[in-house]
């Protein structure tokens, strides 16, 4: 293959004999695809020069030393017999070594592929709206929680035990202390809350909205208190509306008293209770075991009478007897605790006692917070911002998403800041992380695009354009004395100038085109302002074109003197087409198959790191990840793809309710959030569109992102060990029992698409033509055995006609 080099010194392009490079022969391209991704391609990287090469470069470094700037060029020609640049790369001079014959030197991979290479694994921040500008507000119409609160009613400690006796008179209605022992309420709207005392009107509730209040109370009484006087104790929830009217809302735990006491032996049971004192108890002392009057504990037999319950007293006293209701209240309501004692004896107007061996007081509602709004940002915005870091500004990088999955133009992102509503939120995120969000909820990988030369050479800030209307002269002479610090570009004219300190009779002014420096501006062979320079001002950039007319430059000037390169995402099924072009090569030996093995995945992980949520709200929660299993035995190798980023909503939930908290979580408030959306009234709003079953909240969302959707959107690539898989269900660390659009949770996959196979060949060919496209199908016959694949890796020596070295990603094989 026909090559020339050139090194560029000071601006000037020479083209320099092959035999000034020494190792001309040793110059190599490799091809290689990564991770199933596109190809990208690297070049030797030492150069020896000798001769005219030798000479130019060490005069080069003896001027300048370290500072030193030149660029080596490669070219080879093509079938139209046009000279093509295969690379150019800056000399790095800090690697130089030389003798009296030989000057060796690297050359600076600065190509997109090496800066990603290097970088991909670094976490970038981003100031949201600053660094990063936002896409558009989401007004966040939030989750409702379940709050709840567990109080204790308290009393008199008995011998440091957990226990409590409560003494109160007889009858009537009595307020008692009780005081809250756990507190889950996170975004409160419905009810105030605090501890109670004896005092009248005390409370632990006041209802500020209507709300459905559940109940759920237990208690395990002493049943030998009073059980001689035969008293009926109750602890009841009452209501004061707000009229001042109190009524009973339900009990909570009530001790009928129905224990008679001990007997020595069974038959000592007094028989008269039989079939009348359903529930009565006893201790008989033989078995040493409570008694009681009752149907069979098992249901074979209605009849009541004595039976042995197997337990002691204290643990038939210790059974915890529950009551669960729900009840309606209305804003204004007052909700109390009292003691209500009712004594066998109607005259008894005394003390009654009761002892409280244990409790379990909990009450709960629904709340929802108010809306609140949320920046969003641009996952090609974000993308872009990565890469421009990357590349430190010696690139200028677009990003290009396809269309294939029709989610991703509804996707927004998050930062785990601006969800706290942080001021100053900054917003993190690697290229590594990014690509892997893509692959994993979306199946998309990504490959770059072609360099395309930056338009101009270099920027150069001027001061206005000077108005024609304004009398001056201007001269196309050197500037005889002092002058302006003002560059102005002369209205109407291709001739950027500065004022001379020297007025001229009439009072006009003298503009001179010719100064120290004025080379910058403009061109010293044709005087006039330079074609290859972007100028620009408070007011933005212009150029001139080769007819000298000013246009105006619409972008940012910092990319108008950099090289360009598109970064391509798009699905793998795009990327591993069945109908690719085939290019068919038939010199071809040393074919060899062999199976990559590290291909073959006896399970698959796949969705989102698993969050740990404080409280029990979040339980409904899906998108963590779930594991499969393929049925391959090869070996315990596991496909995880994971996503860094975020899709759990109550994720999101829990963030919102934390705004106007100052303590920060040095690891939650990093991550990123994504959402799929949807324009509602003129408001950004959570798309909740797919049906979402099994949940406590019908306002969950993000269904669309579930680690299912996952293994859909990455089916092909799963399903390579196999043309057909079966994903069998193994575990979720989420709720496992939602069904999202008809489909389980919990259900098996089966994949019948796969794009590729886990084998490989690898072979030589006299054809040292490069394919006509990185992604075409190669397609070879070797034995009677046909193969077509996709390149994985190739080696090409552009100087000489050395065999070339293929290893293809099998598609498929035909006998």
């Amino acid at each position: 293959m026909l090559t020339k080099y050139c090194i560029e010194i000071d601006g000037q392009k020479v083209e320099i004999p092959k035999e000034c490079i020494k190792n001309w022969d040793e110059i190599q391209c490799a091809y290689k695809r990564i991770d199933y991704s596109g190809i990208t391609r690297s070049f030797t990287s030492q150069f020896e020069f000798v001769g005219e090469a030798y000479n130019m470069l060490l005069n080069l470094y003896l001027r300048d030393g370290f500072n030193a700037v030149a660029v080596l060029y490669l070219y080879t020609i093509t079938n139209r017999w046009e000279w093509e640049e295969r690379f150019a790369a800056p000399i790095d001079f800090s690697t130089l070594m030389w003798d009296n014959y030989i000057l060796k030197v690297n050359c600076i991979d600065n190509s997109l592929a090496a800066h990603i290479k290097a970088n991909k694994g670094t976490k970038y921040e981003f100031s949201v709206g600053d660094e990063i500008p936002t896409s558009v507000q989401m007004n966040y119409d939030r989750i409702p929680m379940i709050e709840s609160l567990n109080y204790q009613i308290i009393g008199e400690s008995i011998d440091d035990s957990t226990s409590m006796k409560i003494t109160k008179p007889a009858w009537n209605k009595h307020r008692v202390p009780v005081y809250m022992t756990t507190e889950n309420v996170l975004v409160n709207g419905c009810l105030k809350y605090g501890d109670q005392t004896e005092d009248e009107g005390s409370c632990i509730f006041e209802v500020i909205s209507d709300v459905t209040l559940n109940i759920e109370a237990g208690f395990a009484f002493d049943l030998r208190t009073n059980y001689t006087d035969l008293t009926s104790i109750a602890f009841n929830l009452y209501k004061t509306d707000s009229g001042g009217n109190d009524s009973l809302l339900c009990q909570l735990g009530h001790n009928p008293n129905v224990y008679f006491g001990e007997v020595n032996t069974p038959s000592d049971l007094n028989p008269e209770f039989t079939g009348v004192n359903y529930g009565v108890t006893a201790l008989v002392k033989s078995t040493n075991t409570i008694w009681k009057m009752s149907q069979s504990f098992d249901g074979t037999d209605s009849e009541v009478k004595w039976r042995d319950t197997g337990l002691t007293l204290e643990d038939y006293q210790m059974q915890m007897v529950y009551t669960n209701q729900s009840v309606e209240l209305k804003s204004g309501d007052k909700i109390w605790i009292g003691f209500y004692g009712q004594p066998w004896n109607h005259n008894y107007n005394g003390p009654l006692h009761i002892t409280i061996l244990n409790q379990d007081i909990k009450f709960s509602w629904g709340g929802i917070g108010e809306r609140e709004t949320i920046d969003t940002i641009s996952p090609k915005i974000l993308c872009e911002k990565i890469l421009d870091r990357i590349c430190m500004g010696k690139l200028a990088v677009n990003v290009d998403f396809s269309s294939y999955d029709s989610r991703l133009i509804n996707t927004y992102l998050l930062a785990a800041e601006s969800v706290r509503a942080i001021e100053g939120a900054k917003i993190y995120s690697s290229f590594t992380e990014f690509v892997d969000w893509m692959q994993t909820v979306f199946g998309y990988t990504y490959y770059l695009g072609p360099r395309i030369k930056a338009q101009f050479n270099r920027a150069q800030k001027y001061s206005f354009i000077w108005p024609n209307s304004v009398k001056a002269n201007l001269l196309h002479t050197m500037c005889p004395g002092t002058h302006s610090r003002q560059v102005v570009l002369m209205q109407g004219t291709p001739y950027f100038a500065v004022l001379g300190d020297n007025y001229n009779e009439d009072g006009s002014l003298n503009f001179y085109t010719k100064w120290q420096g004025c080379d910058s501006y403009n061109n010293p062979e044709t005087g006039k302002a330079r074609l290859d320079t972007l100028f620009y001002n408070e007011s933005g950039g212009h150029f001139f074109d080769a007819e000298y007319n000013l246009k105006s430059f619409d972008g940012d000037v910092k990319r108008g003197i950099c090289d360009t390169q598109t970064v391509h995402f798009i699905h793998r099924s795009e990327l591993f087409r069945n109908n690719s072009d085939i290019n068919r090569i038939s010199n071809v030996r040393e074919v060899n198959y062999t199976i990559e093995a590290g291909a073959i995945y006896s399970a698959v992980t796949i969705g989102y790191e698993k969050q740990d949520y404080e409280g029990f709200n979040g339980r409904d929660e899906f998108n963590f990840n779930n594991t499969y299993s393929t049925g391959h035995t090869v070996n315990e190798k596991k496909l995880s793809l994971i996503s860094k980023y975020r899709a759990d909503c109550y994720g999101i939930e829990f963030a919102v309710q934390k705004r106007g908290q100052d303590t920060t979580d040095s690891t939650s408030d990093k991550d990123i959030f994504f959402v799929l959306a949807k324009f509602e009234s003129g408001h950004l709003v959570p798309d909740r569109s797919i049906s979402i079953q099994n949940t406590i909240s019908n306002l969950v969302f993000n269904g669309a992102f579930s680690p299912m959707s996952c293994v859909l959107a990455n089916a092909g690539f799963i399903g390579m060990q196999a043309r057909k898989v079966h994903l069998e269900f193994a575990s979720s660390v989420g709720n496992s029992s939602i069904v999202i659009g008809d489909r389980a949770m919990s259900g098996n996959i089966d994949i019948d698409t796969p794009l590729m196979t886990c084998g490989r060949v690898s072979f030589t060919t006299d054809a040292v033509d490069e394919p006509a496209s990185e992604n075409n199908l190669v397609e070879i016959e070797s034995g009677g055995i046909l193969y077509r694949g996709f390149v994985e890796e190739a080696i090409f020596h552009y100087a000489t006609n050395e065999a070339v070295k293929y290893k293809l990603i099998v598609k498929d094989i035909e006998l």
